[in-house]
């Protein structure tokens, strides 16, 4: 297996491929587009540490600051900036033909982490521009509600910060009162952030 010294090298070399071309470094393996002070382009690199080689799985997206604010304070965790996308998919799934991206131990990695970075801004960058506005961004969250994974939260908030207000009181409060066509998001985690977003409200 690769080891942690190795992981680092591999995400600092990504990291500083993806800044040259306009991205911005927030921590280790956290870069993002700013399109503005709400809207970051958000890039998830999910490692496959496979003995001497590494596999970089890319995923692009976008993360809201409000939305990501709101939802931390209302859950009780703490906000990190560009830490957890909004909404994501794997870049494959906007060019299915590319290659994987492999990076061998012991190999020079800048070849590869270039074509990865330039394969994210070429693909990616406009996917994520797609994404910068609630009107867009809201019926992609809805459609993945039913997966949980702080979906149902997050377009919850997409509604509220739209100015949807009633909305997005109305689903959370169908929500805490477990009415039958909401009922698969009445767990506790979910009943609990909607009581505490209907307390802010």
């Amino acid at each position: 297996m690769a080891d942690t010294k190795f992981l680092k090298m591999l995400e600092d070399e990504c990291d500083s491929e993806l800044c040259k071309l306009g991205f911005t470094r927030l921590r280790r393996g956290g870069v993002v587009w700013e399109f503005d002070s709400n809207f970051l382009g958000w890039i998830g690199l999910n490692t496959g540490n496979h003995g001497n080689t590494v596999r970089l799985n890319p995923f692009v997206g976008i993360h809201v600051v409000d939305i990501m604010k709101l939802s931390a304070a209302f859950s009780n965790k703490k906000y990190v900036k560009g830490g957890t996308a909004t909404y994501a998919i794997h870049l494959g799934e906007l060019v299915p033909k590319i290659p994987t991206f492999e990076f061998e131990v012991g190999a020079d990695l800048n070849p590869e982490a270039k074509r990865l970075a330039l394969a994210i801004y070429e693909h990616g960058l406009k996917y994520m521009a797609s994404l910068r506005n609630y009107e867009a961004l809201g019926p992609f969250l809805y459609e993945r509600m039913p997966l949980h994974g702080g979906y149902p939260e997050r377009y919850i908030l997409s509604l509220y910060c739209a100015g949807k207000i009633d909305q997005a009181d109305k689903l959370a409060s169908a929500i805490v009162e477990g009415e039958s066509a909401w009922s698969e998001y009445s767990t506790p985690s979910i009943t609990e952030f909607c009581r505490a977003y209907l307390e802010h409200r």
